[in-house]
């Protein structure tokens, strides 16, 4: 946990269907990651809402290993939406529930959801999947 100190941190639900296009995807998220590595971690999550299962599990971290270079740390899959009851995860819990993280209420209902955490702990931004990784306005929120 002390990589994480003094960090941002970037949670990102991940893509579940390998193709061409989560393949540049996931270029951009390393790429960004490897840009930002002293001021910013970033955990990619792959939701079961999105598909991740048990059987796909073994396909999906070979891809992402193969696909993302150490900078970016990949869960197991988790359950990321409130609609999944007790069986959503804690962090998901907080990222959602705005009586829990005091903002934001915003569900990741598809791979490619941003959520930004401030080093101080505070979630400062949710970013919808059309939000490019490159674009200005995630360079903006990271050098606030």
């Amino acid at each position: 946990m002390s990589a994480y100190q003094g960090k941002k941190i970037m949670i990102v639900t991940l893509p579940v269907v390998q193709d061409a296009e989560s393949d540049a995807w996931l270029f951009s998220l390393d790429s960004l990651a490897a840009a930002h590595l002293d001021s910013l971690a970033v955990v990619g999550v792959p939701a079961f809402e999105d598909g991740y299962t048990g059987s796909n599990k073994a396909a999906l971290s070979a891809w992402y290993h193969a696909k993302l270079s150490g900078h970016v740390l990949v869960s197991d899959g988790l359950y990321t939406q409130s609609g999944s009851g007790e069986q959503q995860n804690g962090l998901f819990s907080w990222l959602t529930h705005p009586e829990l993280n005091g903002t934001f209420s915003i569900e990741p209902q598809s791979p490619g959801y941003k959520f930004l955490v401030s080093s101080q702990g505070t979630l400062y931004a949710v970013l919808r999947p059309k939000t490019r990784l490159g674009s200005l306005v995630i360079d903006k929120l990271l050098h606030q």
